[in-house]
């Protein structure tokens, strides 16, 4: 998850993802990482290509397989059982 913390479609979509992480599919190796792009790390935003807060990226194999925008869990569970 790729986030701006003094977003508020960020901040409940970080809640709902770390809940996620935590219980969502535990049974797959998926490694979920957030990274905060406003300050230190903003030029690795730039570099990954994230326009928008926040942005959900899946890789598999160090390729990105999948991305999407949005505070929609929904939508992520669905893209994370696609590509795992």
């Amino acid at each position: 998850m790729i986030h701006a913390p003094c977003s508020l479609p960020c901040t409940g979509a970080g809640c709902r993802f770390s809940a996620f992480r935590r219980t969502g599919l535990a049974a797959c190796p998926q490694c979920f990482a957030k990274l905060n792009c406003n300050k230190h790390n903003k030029s690795l935003g730039v570099e990954l290509g994230v326009k928008v807060a926040p942005t959900f990226q899946l890789y598999k194999n160090n390729v990105k397989v999948a991305e999407m925008t949005g505070a929609k869990i929904d939508m992520l569970k669905e893209l994370v059982a696609t590509h795992k």
